[in-house]
């Protein structure tokens, strides 16, 4: 650090102390505590010497507002926000990437706070700064889009949300490939955790929506399906769960053990809902579940309850008894009350 060269009250310090509270931040442990006086220290250094027009000046205003809005202090942070987005659109304008970073900032503690109709109106005018500034296919725009669909996502649904996150994917695709580790972690894994939530929520209809979208980004394809199949027959749609099991089904060889045993209870829960043969899938299944690394809980109640009343009494036993079995081995044994499974042949998959 420049203390001893330039002393404590020069910018090249306040610069200095700034560096130091990220590199605190960015470490394994996460020194917040460590890191606030440093901040503070500098914003003090900075306004003493009267240049709170300084780019590093609003940097570090944005960077303490960030920290502040972390630990809970959301009116310090917004006071923070607003402040370095008023010098920015003085200092740069209204149309600056700074300025769109101001708004960012403020419209996630906004967010996060509960204002989501004024938090959509900062995301949406940082959209546009940034589409003027970089163009509309750059990385910054992506995110943007990314950003502005899950505030929709959450405020209007994924009806409103769906075209932003079609651009934002495209955008990263382009610029990365289908296979990118931002395309899993954003989308993939993002969207995977969102379906699942829905499909809990009972909310079964925008559950397919996102598990639709979730295929075109390349996430999972196989256990996709799966999803798919398990939340079209909630929703009587038995031509497209068959499509999805056949598309399934031609992939098996790339399956997980635990993914091929529910593809095959899927095929005979709708063999049983079509009323048309179980082939030799009961022996295929048995052959499955005989492999250590198969059982995995497997939430299909929902389905059940919904076949119920299209089924028998024995086969709605009978598939309340394999999902079971296949969601912890000690139910294995209950098997042996179905005679159907008794009597049935173990057999490869072919």
């Amino acid at each position: 650090m420049n203390i001893s060269h330039y002393g404590e009250t020069n910018l090249k310090v306040a610069k200095d102390l700034n560096n130091l509270s990220q590199l605190l931040l960015e470490s394994p442990k996460n020194r917040q505590e460590e890191s606030m006086p440093l901040m503070q220290k500098a914003l003090e250094i900075f306004e003493k010497q009267g240049n709170t027009n300084d780019p590093d000046y609003t940097n570090l205003l944005s960077n303490y507002g960030l920290l502040l809005n972390s630990v809970g202090q959301h009116s310090m942070a917004k006071s923070c926000f607003q402040k370095a987005l008023s010098i920015d659109e003085v200092c740069f304008g209204t149309n600056h990437p700074n300025t769109a970073r101001d708004l960012k900032n403020l419209a996630f503690l906004l967010l996060d706070t509960g204002e989501t109709q004024t938090a959509e109106s900062l995301m949406r005018r940082a959209l546009n700064i940034d589409e003027i500034c970089f163009g509309p296919t750059h990385l910054n725009v992506a995110h943007d889009l990314y950003n502005l669909a899950y505030l929709l996502l959450v405020t209007k649904g994924f009806n409103e949300s769906e075209p932003l996150f079609t651009k934002s994917l495209d955008i990263f695709k382009s610029a990365f490939g289908n296979s990118s580790d931002i395309i899993y972690e954003k989308f993939g894994k993002e969207f995977r955790s969102l379906a699942l939530k829905l499909f809990n929520d009972g909310d079964y209809s925008t559950t397919k929506k996102v598990l639709v979208f979730l295929l075109s980004t390349g996430f999972e394809t196989l256990s996709t399906y799966v999803h798919l199949i398990r939340v079209s027959i909630i929703l009587n749609q038995a031509v497209t769960a068959i499509e999805y099991l056949d598309l399934a089904w031609k992939s098996r060889a790339e399956a997980s053990i635990y993914v091929n045993a529910r593809i095959l209870w899927l095929k005979i829960a709708l063999s049983f809902l079509t009323k048309s043969s179980i082939d030799n899938y009961i022996s295929q299944l048995k052959t499955v579940l005989q492999k250590e690394d198969v059982f995995m809980e497997w939430t299909m109640q929902p389905v059940l309850d919904h076949i119920k009343p299209q089924i028998t009494e024995r086969q709605y036993a009978f598939l309340s008894a394999l999902v079971a079995a296949m969601s912890n081995k000690a139910n294995m044994e209950k098997l042996n009350d179905f005679a159907e499974w008794r009597d049935a042949k173990p057999e490869e998959i072919d």
